[in-house]
């Protein structure tokens, strides 16, 4: 996965997936492998790789009471990034 610079996106109002992330921490034009197991997020990178391969990754709130199911809580800010599949 390649994370992309604001330079390189300029489409506004433009929709993509999101992925929430939990320990890590991510880059502008950082390449780095990402683990997915929730099925939200798989489902987010099946889509990216139909459709334009772009996607947005940002940080999860830690939150020790949250179970599988339950909807996840996100920093504001995230960061664009393109699914390079292998």
């Amino acid at each position: 996965m390649r994370m992309n610079s604001s330079k390189d996106h300029e489409a506004r109002g433009s929709v993509y997936p999101i992925i929430p992330l939990r320990d890590v921490v991510i880059f502008p034009s950082m390449a780095t492998a990402i683990l997915v197991g929730r099925q939200p997020s798989v489902n987010a990178v099946e889509r990216a790789i139909k459709t334009d391969k772009n996607l947005v990754v940002v940080t999860q709130k830690p939150n020790p009471y949250l179970r599988v199911g339950q909807p996840v809580y996100i920093e504001g800010a995230g960061q664009d990034a393109t699914v390079i599949p292998r």
